[in-house]
């Protein structure tokens, strides 16, 4: 009696599978429909045609669809189930009367959860809808899973980079995609010899390991011979050369992947940025022949300023590495989200956000008037950071508002122009014969400048200076476009052209 019981209350906590059934032949749909109430099934609905089953399955949305292959009409039970996989993902189980190879084969391109051949016995019907059912269900906690850890990696405040059996890329994170230069779209499937290159530091002189060293973990990590290694670090001082060829400082390891019987199945690299050191930070150059310091660009040294300097100091390397990421993410247009101490990302279909726990927003881009936009906190101690690193992508700025705000876009710097951020006064005494800032850029070296090159940048758009004057600590800059008032002691952008 108790079991009884206890049976009852499990039975009713059960919800009844929905069945839909698409045949043309209303005899059988009725047989069917008999079969499927006596079993214990739903009926989600009959349809006769391939446009009447989209519709009723766009509105009932079945558990599981009995789908007879040749329906009568324009669309076949084949093409019906390419739409249903496509926008749906319910399981599919067809019943056909022709079992020969060409139909089978062209049906099971759209991955169906069993085949009925008729006619069948109610028995057959039942083994078949629940057998497929339990596979859809099980394939739903995978896909879970995957969404699940897919989503944690991205949270995290380290690159990401996943690997199958021989080596090729199957996942990364976006830090990884922002590290590397790599976006996920182009390096799946591919070698990640061809996504990792190290540069390490190899008594004298400098030089490239290439993937010689990543193959070494990938080696170790899945090789068949020793087992595989479970934790591998990455070279020592190793340095990632990026896609675009800069130099980036990195530390981290390779892990080897395995399933529950403790085969390996791929690799998982984990890495971070490090601080550089005065080594990593002289100029270079790459066997491409191309420069990876930034200073040897149009923007000037000089863009590292004493607050600048004075924000490094105060703010952790990793939050400069995140603000750094999120940063390069937006330029490529391409939404981040992950947390990292003080720092988290985040962002949904109308903007993406880099909030502080401590302090609220610090920048969100968006589409403003379809123009990538980075709305900057001016407020936050994140703010030099911020700004130095958005000017050094020609993300310049085009407005300040009252909330505290100032808004980035990008601007083409001029051609062969020379780009600074510096104080008003400090222009102000290149306007009236000073030698340009050095900032150790070789071009501008102690260079003094026509009056009639120097232009600055006013709401997005670069002007010829017309006229510039000083007077109780206000510059007054003149251009075409109107007169801009600052304090001697204010940041600015200008630039000079050099001919």
């Amino acid at each position: 009696m108790t079991t009884q019981l206890v049976s009852d209350l499990v039975s009713t906590y059960i919800p009844t599978k929905k069945i839909m059934i698409v045949e043309d032949e209303s005899v059988i749909s009725l047989d069917i429909k008999n079969s499927l109430t006596r079993l214990g099934y739903e009926i989600a609905g009959i349809a006769a045609s391939g446009d009447d089953a989209l519709a009723k399955i766009q509105s009932s949305r079945p558990d599981l669809i009995l789908m007879d292959i040749h329906l009568k009409g324009a669309i076949s039970g084949i093409e019906v189930s390419r739409k249903v996989k496509e926008n749906f993902q319910i399981p599919i189980v067809y019943l056909t009367a022709n079992a020969d190879s060409r139909t089978f084969k062209e049906a099971n391109q759209t991955d169906p959860y069993g085949y009925l051949i008729k006619p069948f016995v109610e028995r057959e019907l039942e083994i078949a809808i629940e057998i497929a059912l339990h596979k859809h269900e099980q394939e739903q906690i995978i896909r879970s899973s995957e969404r699940w850890y897919a989503t944690a990696f991205q949270l995290l405040s380290e690159a990401v980079i996943a690997t199958d059996q021989q080596g090729d890329v199957v996942f990364m994170n976006a830090l990884a995609e922002s590290i590397t230069g790599w976006a996920l779209t182009e390096a799946i499937d591919r070698p990640i010899i061809d996504i990792l290159t190290f540069r390490r530091k190899i008594q004298q002189p400098d030089t490239i390991d290439g993937s010689n060293s990543v193959s070494r973990i990938l080696e170790a990590t899945l090789g068949a011979a020793t087992g595989g290694i479970d934790l591998v670090p990455l070279p020592h001082q190793a340095q990632l050369l990026t896609k675009s060829l800069e130099i980036v400082p990195v530390e981290g390891q390779a892990i080897a992947i395995r399933d529950t019987t403790g085969y390996i199945t791929g690799s998982l690299f984990t890495f971070r940025t490090v601080l550089e050191t005065a080594e990593t930070a002289n100029p270079t150059t790459t066997t491409a022949g191309k420069s990876t310091n930034k200073s040897a660009g149009r923007l000037a040294g000089n863009l590292e300023n004493s607050a600048l300097d004075q924000a490094k100091q105060s703010i952790d390397q990793r939050e400069i590495g995140c603000i750094k990421t999120f940063i390069e993410a937006f330029i490529r247009q391409q939404p981040t989200s992950f947390a990292s101490g003080d720092l988290v990302a985040s962002h949904d279909k109308e903007a993406t956000t880099l909030t502080s726990r401590t302090e609220g927003n610090i920048i969100t881009s968006k589409l403003v008037r379809e123009s990538p936009t980075a709305i900057v906190n001016r407020r936050s101690i994140y703010w030099e950071i911020a700004c130095h690193i958005l000017i050094e992508n020609s993300f310049f700025p085009v407005s300040q508002r009252t909330n505290g705000t100032c808004h980035f876009q990008h601007c083409t710097i001029p051609k062969d122009c020379q780009v600074y951020r510096t104080s008003a006064q400090e222009l102000w005494e290149v306007w009236h014969g000073k030698a340009c800032p050095n900032g150790n850029h070789p071009t501008t070296m102690g260079l003094k400048v026509s009056r009639a090159n120097i232009m600055v940048l006013r709401r997005g758009s670069w002007y010829h200076i017309q006229s510039l004057s000083l007077a109780n600590d206000i510059v007054k800059i003149k251009t075409i476009a109107g007169e801009l008032f600052t304090s001697t002691g204010n940041l600015l952008v200008w630039g000079t052209h050099l001919w």
